[in-house]
């Protein structure tokens, strides 16, 4: 029988956290009929055995191995396979809530004008979190909480992320899969593969949703509580939006080598606050406007760097 959803993990090196991932997935109650495909993105650890003993086991499991490294290409490796016409996905790092999938299939079948959907990705802390640490720097963490139930879309274009995302496969047809320069490979701390290819639907009229009740939960690597690791996180996403050239950003009145002048003026000023803030004693506040200039200067950091390319050609 073919199944209804088809939920793809691509996976590197995690075979420890992927078998919680996996048993969260089967252990589904009454879930719609669906199958998991788990694609190995050139991993060298047990990872390979592990999954083969869930497809020997005849479980709903199947094993795709995709040897191009970055999890876009692992994801669209997935697709590829995959046997629905909903396709989810999620992390080899998280364990999804009771009831997801079923979720999953009803929220599709009350928005049928929807073609993409998500839902909150809360965390599972290994130790308490820094007093710093608010929701406000949830990102970098790879959490999502938009509270209410809403549309999103063009007019209201918030991300909905791949650790909790699913799209019916004409979305694919209609706009193509996920793009690798946007990609996290190993080493990097960000990505916005995920953010790209919701805008490109934007772009063609299509509409997502936000259901809170569709919910996750992300096991928080300690290596991610540091304020160093939020630093690096902060200026890669500047980088990567560089790339992106969301139009949101792109709008300015003047623009300096690709820069446009209000990412300068931002770097300026939140680089003159966080200073400011350090003076006074205000740590958090410091931290706030620092991670927020990295950002510009990521960003701005890379238009000189496609500048200089194109004026070397």
């Amino acid at each position: 029988m073919r199944p209804e959803i088809s939920v793809v993990i691509s996976t590197y090196n995690r075979q420890d956290s992927l078998a919680a991932a996996i048993e969260s997935i089967l252990a589904q109650p009454e879930a719609p009929a669906f199958e998991l495909v788990i694609v190995d993105n050139n991993c060298t650890d047990g990872t390979a055995a592990l999954v083969r003993r869930y497809v020997d086991a005849g479980s709903r499991v199947r094993y795709v191995f995709e040897p191009k490294q970055g999890v876009s290409h692992g994801r669209n490796a997935g697709i590829k396979a995959a046997g629905a016409n909903i396709i989810a996905f999620t992390d080899d790092d998280v364990v999804v809530g009771g009831g997801w999938i079923r979720e999953i299939k009803a929220t599709f079948d009350q928005r049928p004008e929807c073609g993409c959907i998500g839902g909150r990705v809360l965390p599972h802390w290994p130790s308490p979190a820094p007093d710093w640490l608010t929701p406000q720097h949830w990102a970098p963490l790879a959490l999502l909480d938009y509270g209410e139930a809403q549309a999103v879309y063009a007019g209201n274009p918030k991300c909905l992320i791949t650790a909790n995302m699913a799209l019916r496969s004409e979305v694919f047809e209609q706009v193509g899969c996920f793009e690798p320069a946007l990609q996290k490979t190993k080493g990097s701390t960000c990505s916005m593969e995920d953010r790209e290819i919701q805008e490109r639907y934007w772009r063609a009229g299509g509409r997502c949703w936000f259901n809170p009740a569709l919910i996750v939960y992300a096991a928080i690597q300690p290596g991610r509580l540091s304020k160093s690791y939020h630093r690096r996180w902060h200026f890669s996403h500047g980088r990567l939006h560089a790339l992106l050239r969301d139009p949101e950003l792109e709008r300015s009145g003047a623009h300096i080598l690709g820069i446009p002048g209000h990412i300068l003026r931002r770097l300026t000023g939140e680089s003159a606050k966080s200073a400011l803030d350090a003076l006074r004693g205000r740590g958090s506040s410091s931290f706030d406007h620092e991670v927020q200039a990295r950002f510009c200067a990521g960003f701005a950091l890379e238009r000189l760097r496609i500048s200089s390319m194109v004026q070397g050609r």
